[in-house]
């Protein structure tokens, strides 16, 4: 093991020290462009024909010479185009595809997927450590590390080699379009375009059609590629083209959620690449809610949208698209909670702003309804009542204009619901809520009545809420089949009504 590693470093010392070599003797004039590249590609041939030669007795050590070899001519081929403008860029991406295509036969050859992830660790290190910045050959470079990376997957099935080379060609395209935001022409937008457009169509499909083609159980790599490579092709698009682009995104995550559903309609047959296929469309179509919409309709159609998502997962019965719901049902919930603290913190908050937090609760309301598993729909109820709480509680504060009385009686309501177990069977977690929610209420209402300095009359809004909560605690007084539970309520209310008539004859 030492062996290997001293070896990987040692090559990798020498591609470097190759680079800064050339580099050095030229800025000092000790040699001519031409005989700079013709030094760098003399080493890296070399480097081929003794990695080849050694690989017969030693193949680790002998792929990675060959490796190193690969990314030396990359790299050689860069510096000839974009340092000295020896040729042209169509001459840089042909003769790197050749490079990558001998890579290929190699690594197919020797059976080594170490030596195709070498070749693309050196694809995308040698333009940065030669400082090259040109758009072109950012995505050229990022073009054949996607081809070099699904051609050996896709006979040879390496998981190494597919994620490594995901890994350098969307470096490689992101590096591309933070390079355009700062020096490149407007024609080059579109080369980018086609190489993001490329890179998503191949890490999406090279894994499906092994999958098909082989039979084979890879699942990893299938989820890996269902949506990951669509997300990042719209990230990157959106970058690419700024704000402007925002309804055309929109419309490219449906059409990427309908494609992703079509395949998974078609292979439905096939449960797991069906299954990967439906979790990208739920993704895809979720994602297009916000970029298309805004404003009221947006949420309601994300509210929409995530109930959709449990009656699909509790129709289908896939765990994963179940968990896609979750999670769906979790971002509904954080924007709820984002859209209470802004109806709190308004002095007059719009019924747009209501009316969609009511939306989004009411579906948090139904995921809990839908959900099949009891742990989950556990958690989901105390949500749902939690957020009630929440929104009474900002509707109060001033946006709504909700008066503290009604309020008060509102969070009543809610703690009674949730004793009774309204969205469900009751659990432990749903009465321990609800005791805690009597228990504040009581609490607070004894500190308003007690602070009341000034004559009241009989009929005012703190003695209306203290009959309220006093007549919702009557559920658990005498329905509770717990005899502790049912004398601690009758004790409190006895306590509190105590309270409500020494203050008022007071």
């Amino acid at each position: 093991m030492s062996e290997a590693w001293l070896a990987r470093i040692g090559i990798g010392l020498l591609f470097i020290g190759l680079l800064f070599f050339l580099k050095l003797s030229l800025d000092r004039g000790w040699i001519t462009p031409a005989l700079q590249l013709g030094i760098g590609a003399g080493v890296c041939v070399a480097l081929l024909v003794w990695g080849d030669r050694l690989s017969r007795h030693r193949p680790s050590m002998g792929n990675l010479a060959f490796g190193g070899g690969i990314a030396g001519l990359i790299g050689v081929l860069a510096a000839g185009q974009n340092l000295h403008h020896l040729y042209g860029g169509g001459v840089t991406c042909s003769l790197s595809l050749l490079v990558a295509l001998v890579c290929f036969a190699q690594a197919l050859r020797r059976d080594s997927a170490v030596l195709c992830n070498l070749a693309l660790l050196g694809t995308a290190v040698a333009p940065f450590f030669l400082g090259l910045t040109d758009v072109t050959l950012l995505a050229v470079d990022s073009l054949v590390a996607a081809a070099l990376a699904l051609a050996t997957y896709l006979f040879r099935g390496w998981r190494s080699v597919l994620w490594v080379g995901a890994a350098t060609s969307w470096s490689l395209l992101f590096a591309s379009v933070a390079t355009k935001w700062f020096n490149s022409a407007s024609g080059e937008v579109f080369l980018i375009q086609a190489t993001i457009c490329a890179a998503w169509l191949g890490f999406w499909l090279v894994p499906v059609v092994r999958y098909l083609w082989k039979d084979t159980q890879d699942v990893a790599s299938l989820w890996l590629t269902a949506f990951l490579p669509g997300l990042a092709a719209m990230f990157a698009t959106g970058l690419l083209w700024g704000e402007s682009s925002r309804g055309t995104i929109g419309g490219a995550l449906l059409v990427l959620g309908g494609l992703s559903a079509a395949l998974g309609w078609s292979t439905r047959s096939r449960a797991p690449l069906a299954s990967t296929q439906f979790c990208g469309a739920a993704i895809f179509g979720g994602l297009a809610i916000p970029v298309i919409l805004s404003g009221l309709p947006c949420w309601i159609v994300l509210a929409a949208y995530a109930v959709a998502l449990h009656l699909a997962a509790r129709a289908s019965e896939e765990r994963p698209l179940r968990v896609v719901a979750y999670l769906s049902t979790v971002v509904c919930y954080g924007v709820f909670l984002v859209l209470a603290v802004q109806i709190a913190m308004e002095y007059d908050a719009g019924w747009s702003l209501i009316v969609s937090a009511l939306a989004l609760l009411a579906s948090v309301v139904g995921a809990a309804f839908l959900t099949a598993t009891r742990p989950s729909s556990g958690v989901l109820r105390a949500f749902s009542y939690l957020g009630a709480i929440i929104l009474i509680l900002a509707a109060a504060a001033q946006g709504a204009h909700l008066s503290g009385t009604w309020a008060t009686f509102l969070c009543g309501v809610v703690a009674v619901a949730a004793w009774l177990g309204a969205f469900g069977v009751r659990t432990t977690g749903q009465q321990i809520l609800a005791h805690a929610i009597f228990a504040v209420l009581a609490l607070a209402i004894l500190i308003q009545l007690l602070n009341e300095g000034s004559p009241t009359p009989w009929l005012n809004p703190s003695a209306f809420a203290a009959c309220g909560v006093f007549l919702l605690a009557l559920f658990p007084a005498f329905l509770t089949t717990s005899r502790s539970e049912r004398l601690t309520y009758l004790h409190a209310l006895h306590i509190m009504g105590l309270i409500i008539l020494w203050t008022q004859f007071r």
